[in-house]
């Protein structure tokens, strides 16, 4: 069984767009398909918060980890669709993990004020 606690902070009522919200969530299931597909991890934490200028999307396990210097191959291809996700946001995501060390992707997106 996985086990998966989601927190939210300074989240209700933040000024996200529907192209931000639905990015966020499409990289969150992204995120959780490949935990489950790949990382053999019993617990994943999903973390979002929202402070003045940015909101922050954070998913952890406590997984298998993998190297990010191999060759990843088709499992590659999740991690670039987050990627792109963030990106089209003008944000950033980034990924720590090491084999047996769990993984955590993080991706930050600005917020943009009501005149923008």
């Amino acid at each position: 069984a996985l086990e998966i606690a989601f927190l939210t902070e300074n989240i209700a009522g933040a000024p996200l767009s529907f192209q931000q919200r639905n990015a966020l969530y499409l990289i969150t299931r992204e995120a959780l398909w490949n935990i489950v597909k790949h990382a053999r991890a019993s617990r994943v934490t999903v973390r979002l918060r929202c402070d003045d200028h940015q909101v922050t999307l954070q998913v952890e396990d406590d997984g298998a980890g993998f190297d990010l210097s191999r060759e990843l191959g088709a499992e590659a291809m999740g991690l670039l669709n987050m990627q792109h996700r963030a990106r089209a946001l003008d944000g950033i995501l980034t990924l720590e993990t090491e084999p047996g060390a769990g993984t955590q992707i993080r991706v930050s997106v600005p917020l943009k004020s009501a005149d923008e």
